[in-house]
């Protein structure tokens, strides 16, 4: 009973060894990979005007049809240039090569995390170049760039960029455009310089006023030196506006003194893009040794290191007073809470601030239809839209990758929720 069920399963087992004999079970293998070259390369850096030097390890690989070569460099890491955190912000990389002597340039993007002062990942970069090479080639790599949050960092080699003969992969090459351009970091759209001209109102307003004779207000003005502190970085920075404060009243018999105030512009901030902020600006002054306290706000439109123009500040008073001296006292700009932070710069007179007596005019009141200034010429007025578009941002010294500045602080720290910082240059002792 038992012999006669041994002969058919060793009947099948037989069979099945016959089959795997003629046709074994394929292995579960991928496609192989193309082969990687490393080589280091010492780089001459800049981000934002400061320089440091990138020992990068640079893998490159090729892959070619016959007719093109599809080059794909990957860059080691940035040394740790950022105090800050970065949070997943979008980097974009495009690297000038040459291969076999035939320039092209190499594009990639990528998310970059990293924490504070620690090496950033940069996306790797690849394109592709006409090329019957099947075997090798030479690659050179030429100027080497990475923007993160507006943010630019420059590169060229510092001794050679050379990467010598690199393995070509037989492949199918993806179709690719190369860029004929680097990216630029500077916007797409400009922000739109306003237009309005600044002009004295001489016309006495429609009221009482008008049986009185106008007198033109004359400002007390002065440059003032003032010690500020951004904050919540801590950052130490000058600021020497010219001010001109001037007061008017509406008739000769008027005892309420309007007052308003013009400065010369905050000096170069911002490392990005500045859209839509509102900011809010006070002067603290003693006119007539009475204390008032001048405000205005704008709305901040400002192209990358550009300088903000400050709106018109505004009070009033009593006082029957013709002339009254000026003394001013603090300075401060506020921005609305920016994720949670607030961004603010208290300043302090350093010196002398007394910007002389300012003579009160008569049916000469500043409005709100007339552009602020960033002259000596004393023209009145100010807009509540600030616009602006040139300028530079104070440099703060070159050193071993920007250890020591506040700048990508500044601008970082606020990038993690896509925004921006202002980041005035540091005081100078």
């Amino acid at each position: 009973m038992s012999a006669g069920w041994r002969r058919p399963a060793a009947a099948v087992l037989g069979a099945a060894a016959a089959v795997l004999a003629v046709a074994p079970v394929p292995m579960l293998t991928g496609p192989a990979a193309a082969t990687t070259t490393t080589v280091n390369v010492t780089l001459a850096c800049t981000t934002l005007g400061n320089a440091f030097d990138w020992e990068a390890e640079v893998g490159a690989t090729a892959v070619g049809d016959g007719s093109q070569v599809s080059l794909t460099l990957a860059f080691s890491d940035l040394p740790g240039i950022a105090p800050v955190a970065l949070n997943n912000l979008k980097m974009d990389g495009t690297v000038g090569v040459e291969v076999d002597g035939a320039a092209t340039t190499l594009t990639g993007s990528g998310n970059s995390t990293a924490a504070a002062r620690a090496p950033i990942p940069v996306p790797p970069v690849t394109g592709s170049v006409a090329s019957t090479a099947t075997t090798e080639v030479q690659v050179v790599v030429g100027h080497v760039e990475f923007t993160v949050a507006g943010i630019l960092t420059a590169c060229d080699p510092k001794t050679t960029g050379a990467l010598g003969a690199i393995p070509v992969d037989a492949g199918t090459v993806p179709t690719t455009t190369a860029p004929t351009t680097a990216p630029t970091t500077a916007p797409t759209t400009a922000p739109t310089t306003a237009t309005t001209s600044a002009t004295p109102s001489t016309t006495a307003p429609t009221t009482t006023a008008t049986a009185d004779p106008s007198k033109d207000a004359v400002p007390a003005s002065g440059k003032v030196a003032f010690a500020c502190v951004l904050e919540p970085l801590g950052t130490e920075f000058d600021y020497e506006p010219t001010i001109k404060v001037y007061g008017a009243r509406a008739a000769s018999d008027d005892d309420e003194v309007s007052l308003w105030a013009e400065m010369t512009d905050i000096p170069g901030l911002a490392p990005v893009v500045i859209e839509n902020n509102a900011m809010e600006v006070t002067l603290n002054a003693v006119v007539g040794g009475e204390k008032v306290t001048l405000t205005g706000s704008s709305t901040v439109n400002a192209a990358v290191k550009a300088k903000v123009p400050v709106p018109t500040l505004r009070d009033s008073m009593t006082s029957d007073e013709e002339e009254m001296d000026v003394e001013i006292t603090g300075f401060s700009f506020d921005f609305a809470p920016i994720s949670g932070l607030d961004i603010q710069a208290p300043c302090e007179p350093s010196g002398n601030a007394k910007i002389g007596a300012l003579v009160v005019g008569i049916g000469d009141i500043a409005d709100d239809t007339d552009d602020d200034t960033d002259d000596d010429t004393g023209t009145t007025g100010g807009t509540d839209t600030t616009t602006t578009t040139g300028a530079s941002l104070p440099g703060t010294g070159a050193g071993a990758p920007l250890t020591a500045i506040g700048l990508w602080a500044g601008a970082l720290a606020l990038f993690g929720a896509a925004v921006f910082l202002m980041l005035p240059g540091r005081r100078q002792a």
